[in-house]
């Protein structure tokens, strides 16, 4: 066997582990990420951090699963992350994201890995957002992520479902880049904790409002006048 022969198989075994490796797994710029996943109506947007990676800053609307707590990121990957839609996954610089999604392939997923992850993406001069956000575990091993976004307002995460408390857009929170609610509280009426507008951009199908009665009544009319 010539030099050559060998050389061919070695670059043809080499390209065919690559290309096994990145089946489901599309690496991008952050530019490309940001463009891609905002035009893509079913993107969900993962970190893969720790949590205290998480609330030092994030990309607005990232769900959190720490990859480095391998088991609990995958028990908690194949419960909550639909198949249905293409994953956008980051971390830190790249490396924990690509593993996570090398895995994610391999359970039938589609995702998009940014490459650099956000050292890149803070890099190519994209926002994050910030949150101070305590994470703890229950005593039945549940974890929970309480965000504090302003005022009185609140996003709780457990078990795959988010909690929305008095979500109001006077602080300039985006919420068509959150979660939406699954459940959605909120306290009273007044302008500061009551906000139509804000509660129609986390109102998704299936959603529990809970209000009192001043509150339900102004939603009822708003409805109405539709």
């Amino acid at each position: 066997m010539t030099f050559k022969s060998i050389l061919s198989l070695l670059v043809g075994a080499v390209c065919g582990s690559c290309t096994a490796q990145t089946e489901n797994v599309t690496v991008v710029s952050p530019q490309e990420f940001k463009n891609m996943y905002e035009q893509d109506a079913n993107a969900v947007l993962l970190d893969v951090r720790k949590p205290d990676e998480y609330a030092a800053g994030h990309l607005n609307g990232a769900q959190l699963l720490n990859w480095l707590d391998t088991e609990t990121f995958k028990a908690k990957a194949v419960s909550v992350l639909d198949k249905d839609k293409t994953i956008y996954a980051y971390c830190r610089s790249g490396r924990r994201s690509n593993e996570a999604a090398q895995w994610l392939a391999t359970q039938g997923y589609k995702v998009v890995d940014m490459k650099g992850g956000i050292l890149a993406w803070q890099a190519a001069k994209q926002t994050t957002v910030v949150y101070d956000c305590d994470t703890f575990t229950t005593d039945k091993g549940r974890e929970v992520k309480i965000s504090f976004i302003k005022h009185g307002t609140l996003m709780i995460q457990v078990d795959g479902k988010t909690i929305h408390i008095d979500p109001v857009l006077m602080f300039g929170t985006d919420y068509t880049k959150l979660p939406k609610a699954d459940l959605l509280l909120v306290t009273h009426e007044h302008g500061d904790h009551f906000d139509k507008k804000a509660i129609a951009q986390v109102t998704k199908d299936g959603i529990v409002f809970l209000s009192n009665g001043r509150g339900r009544n102004f939603l009822t009319k708003a409805r109405r006048c539709r």
